[in-house]
């Protein structure tokens, strides 16, 4: 766990952009805004629709299930890009979620503050969905953070129409369902990790399975995805790196 920042970091008043007022009216749907989105120095941060996006996010979920053509053309005229500047939130603790985002490029992360500090939940990369799910299905204020790390571009989609989506398209009730349950798997793969195991398999685990991770984010933030402090990575990474050596 880390000293979350200072206390006017997330939710500030010298921080908060403008709220977004709107979007481009060219696009279906145009006069819905997103999680009540904001524009920064007056700037709108949704933009055209980027084709490469949506093939990219196509080419993702027909590794979970297949989609026809007829699926295809619904989603296309539904999701819409995001952009989102380093240090911009997606979401913020109080706010209700009411859209899912898809990551096409950058990072986000996606935290806890309780008693001053900093719980990190997921690191969230290029192919990964953004969601709070319980705040999205419940219509409740959510208790998480979700920032870019980097600048960000999501396709996006309101619960409402996702819903829309998945009654009009077995596929897209299918997926539904699979992403459900990989989430369900993984955030019960995690919790028993964070109980169960020592702190350096955890640092190792995810060293072998996600080594993105390491690569793209600060030590510090590390620490809190694994429930340490940043003084015990630190001897962690010394300890695995003073055994490397030592062998023949």
């Amino acid at each position: 766990m880390v000293a979350a920042p200072s206390a006017e970091a997330p939710g500030s008043s010298s921080d908060r952009p403008e709220a977004w007022s709107g979007r481009s009216a060219s696009r279906p749907g145009a006069d819905r805004p997103f999680n009540g989105y904001l524009s920064l120095h007056g700037t709108d941060i949704l933009t055209g629709m980027h084709t490469d996006d949506l093939e990219l996010l196509f080419e993702h979920l027909a590794r979970i299930a297949p989609l026809d053509e007829p699926d295809r053309a619904r989603a296309s005229d539904l999701f819409r890009t995001l952009e989102l500047p380093k240090g911009a939130f997606f979401l913020r603790e109080g706010e209700t979620c009411t859209d899912l985002g898809f990551v096409c490029a950058g990072a986000l992360r996606s935290y806890l503050l309780s008693d001053g500090r900093d719980h990190t939940r997921q690191f969230l990369f290029e192919r990964a969905f953004v969601v709070d799910m319980g705040s999205l299905l419940e219509n409740k204020p959510s208790a998480l953070y979700i920032e870019a790390l980097e600048p960000t571009r999501l396709l996006m989609i309101t619960g409402t129409e996702l819903t829309e989506l998945e009654e009009r398209s077995i596929a897209f009730m299918r997926l539904g369902k699979r992403m459900a349950e990989r989430s369900a798997v993984n955030l019960a793969r995690r919790m028993v990790s964070l109980i169960r195991d020592p702190a350096e398999k955890r640092y190792l685990d995810l060293l072998k399975e996600r080594p993105d991770v390491l690569q793209r984010v600060p030590q510090y933030m590390v620490a809190s995805y694994l429930g340490i402090t940043p003084e015990s990575l630190s001897r962690i990474r010394k300890h695995i790196a003073t055994d490397s050596a030592s062998l023949p």
